[in-house]
């Protein structure tokens, strides 16, 4: 047992899939049904749940939609409408994640030097071995110089042999359009390059960093994985941006408090065309504030104005002489006619909030 209990009345039981332990609960009338959810495929292997009554059910799967989660436990609701509850702490989680990537063999990592990238690739050199993992990394200009050179650090420091690649982006006008597929565009030209690569080199798979938060966010980008067959065992493993900080944090990797940092072609409001001469205006603006001593925030772009976005705290850092002269000075010499600070302070994925919920389903109908 992992020592949990749902505090209600249903009979707890323990399913063992593979090595991994899960604890689940649920209503009598299910005790013919057995949740399928990503930490129980292959659909057709055959498992069991030993309850305290002592019986054993095999076989049987039925879907499930998750209604709720917190940090470690999520709850499910089964067809027959009754809830069901699993927890999984983080070493599990981590023994189904090297489960899985032992099962998918000798892969290659889509690999920017982010926080989930760079574990996904050091559990997968854990795991395989560095002979059997090669990082690629897509150099464009959407990827900051400074953030190419610290994944090749990183990479370095993990011992794996990392490659760059360079998909034509811009000649693709579903991307360059920018609208709310743009990432879809941008991922499916990705994976198609790193999946040839698979093939020529004669490598099982190719696996993406996305975490278990990922399912509730808008990511047209996992949708692309979906429809070329690439692998996020790290999301299948429930993992949570948390769980990879704090597993990074054990591994010794620096990447374990870094902020997020997306692509720069997120800084670029919708419906305005993604260039090479846009991403430049921003990778310099924010290469700046970063001099000034601001860690997490945004530049983002809106055709001839740019919106700064920090945390409320760092308002004044922003506004405060000598630094706004200074910001006012260089983001107008890179080319904006217009600097503004946005109130609301910094959100990931701001520029999402301009999206109607029609656009983001089409989004995802790729």
């Amino acid at each position: 047992m992992l020592g949990f209990s749902c505090g209600n009345d249903y009979p707890v039981f323990e399913l063992d899939f593979g090595r991994v332990g899960i604890h689940i609960c649920y209503d009598k009338c299910c005790r013919r049904r057995l949740l399928e959810c990503s930490t129980l495929k292959p659909q057709k292997k055959k498992v069991g749940i030993s309850g305290r009554n002592g019986t054993l059910v095999k076989n049987f799967i039925t879907k499930c939609t998750a209604i709720s989660k917190t940090e470690n436990v999520l709850i499910y609701r089964t067809l027959c409408q009754q809830k069901v509850v699993i927890k999984m702490d983080i070493d599990k989680k981590y023994e189904l994640l090297k489960q899985q990537l032992r099962e998918m063999g000798a892969s290659i990592v889509a690999y920017s030097g982010g926080v989930d990238s760079a574990f996904l690739l050091w559990a997968a050199v854990d795991t395989l071995g560095a002979d059997n993992v090669i990082a690629c990394t897509a150099k464009s200009h959407m990827m900051p110089q400074s953030q190419l050179d610290r994944a090749v650090r990183i990479a370095e420091s993990i011992g794996v042999k990392m490659e760059t690649v360079e998909p034509d982006y811009f000649s693709d006008p579903d991307f360059t359009a920018n609208k709310a597929d743009r990432c879809f565009h941008c991922k499916s030209h990705l994976f198609n390059t790193l999946k040839k690569i698979a093939a020529e080199k004669g490598y099982d798979n190719v696996l993406v960093g996305s975490n278990f938060d990922d399912k509730g966010d808008f990511r047209p980008g996992n949708r692309a994985a979906e429809v070329l067959g690439v692998k996020a065992p790290m999301m299948q493993a429930q993992l949570s941006k948390n769980d990879i900080r704090e597993l990074s944090r054990r591994a010794g990797l620096e990447t374990a408090d870094m902020p997020a940092s997306p692509c720069l072609a997120s800084r670029i409001s919708y419906g305005e065309n993604v260039s090479p001469e846009k991403l430049s205006q921003i990778e310099q603006a924010e290469e700046f504030l970063r001099a000034l001593g601001l860690v997490e925030f945004r530049v983002r772009h809106h055709g001839q104005l740019a919106r700064i976005e920090v945390h409320p705290e760092q308002f004044k850092m922003i506004i405060d002489e000598p630094n706004r002269s200074k910001i006012i000075e260089t983001l107008q010499t890179l080319g904006f006619g217009f600097v503004t600070m946005d109130l609301k302070g910094f959100r990931s994925g701001a520029l999402n909030e301009m999206l109607s919920e029609q656009e983001k389903t089409n989004a995802l109908k790729k």
